[in-house]
C-alpha cells in the first residue's frame, strides 16, 4: 500500500502555514550546552516529563522548526526494549522481543529521550494528533552511555543484568506514542493499516539516527527498510518550516551525546 500523510504531519502543515493561529506553540530560545560523553542518567525537575521519540522527532530539526520546541531541558540517545518499529505511513511501535533485518538483529527501538517542560509535552501531544492518531503509553527506556558503536545495546544488557542481580535498574520511566488501542475496534476501512514510509519520511528518521549516533546495528536496520515509491511531503515541509522561521535560533539548550 502507498503511504498517506499522517495526521501529525497534517497538523504541522497547518501550523507552518498559519503560525499566527497557533498561539500554543513555544517560541523561547536559549544557549546550547554540549552533553558530556558519560553520565549516570538525565537529571529532572519535579515538573519535567520524559518523552521517548523514535520517528521524525529523533531529528532535532523536527522538534525545533516544525514543533517549535526549543527549550527542552535534556536529551540523550536511548533504547526502548521489547518493542519493534512499524509503519502505518508514519512510525509507530509495537511490543515484541527482537527486530530482524536481512543482516542484523537488534533488540528494541532506538531513539531520543527528551526531558520536556509540561507546556512542550503538550505541544507534542497536539502536533502528533493525540488522542486520535496516537495515544501516550508509559514505558521504560535505557539512556546510552559511552561512545561505542553499540553503546545502546551494551547499556541495555547492563541494565538487564542489574535487574536480575539486584532489582535496581538504569531504566528511566518515560512516555512514548503508540497507536490508539480503540482503533482496533473501528470498522475495517478506518483502522490504521501497515504502509511503507515515504522516502522523505524515512530519510528524516535516518538523519536523526546519524545525528544522535545511534547504534550501528540499528542504523543498518533502518537502512534495510524499503520505502514506498513516493517521495512524500515531509522533507519539503521541514525545509519550508526552516525557511519561514524568522528566528536566527542561536542554539537550543540540550545535553547531547557526542562520540
Amino acid at each position: 500500500m502507498e503511504p498517506y500523510l499522517p495526521m501529525g504531519w497534517l497538523l504541522l502543515l497547518v501550523a507552518t502555514m498559519a503560525p499566527a493561529a497557533c498561539g500554543w506553540i513555544a517560541t523561547t530560545t536559549t544557549t546550547i550546552q554540549t552533553r558530556p560523553a558519560h553520565h549516570d542518567e538525565p537529571s529532572s525537575s519535579s515538573d519535567s516529563r520524559f518523552y521517548f521519540a523514535y520517528g521524525s522527532n529523533v531529528l532535532t530539526d523536527t522538534m525545533i522548526y516544525l514543533r517549535n520546541i526549543r527549550n527542552y531541558r535534556n536529551a540523550t540517545a536511548a533504547v526502548l526494549p521489547n518493542y519493534k518499529l512499524v509503519f502505518h505511513g508514519a512510525a509507530a511501535v509495537e511490543r515484541t522481543t527482537t527486530v530482524k533485518s536481512n543482516s542484523t538483529t537488534t533488540t528494541g527501538v532506538h531513539g531520543v529521550l527528551y526531558e520536556l517542560p509540561p507546556f512542550d509535552f503538550d505541544v507534542v501531544s497536539r502536533t502528533e494528533g493525540v488522542p486520535l492518531a496516537y495515544q501516550w503509553q508509559p514505558c521504560r527506556v535505557v539512556p546510552y552511555i559511552g561512545n561505542d558503536k553499540n553503546a545502546g545495546e551494551l547499556e541495555l544488557g547492563q541494565a538487564r543484568h542489574e535487574d536480575d542481580k539486584t532489582g535496581s535498574s538504569r531504566m528511566i520511566t518515560a512516555q512514548t506514542l503508540i497507536l490508539p488501542v480503540a482503533s482496533q475496534f473501528l470498522p475495517a476501512p478506518l483502522r490504521p493499516r501497515y504502509a511503507r514510509p515515504s522516502r522523505s519520511y524515512l530519510e528524516i528518521i535516518q538523519r536523526g539516527a546519524q545525528e544522535w549516533h545511534l547504534d550501528q546495528s540499528y542504523m543498518e536496520y533502518l537502512s534495510s527498510i524499503q520505502p514506498s515509491n513516493q517521495q512524500g511531503p515531509e522533507g519539503r515541509l521541514l525545509q519550508m518550516a526552516k525557511l519561514t522561521n524568522d528566528n536566527s535560533l542561536p542554539l537550543r539548550s540540550v545535553w547531547f551525546r557526542q562520540r
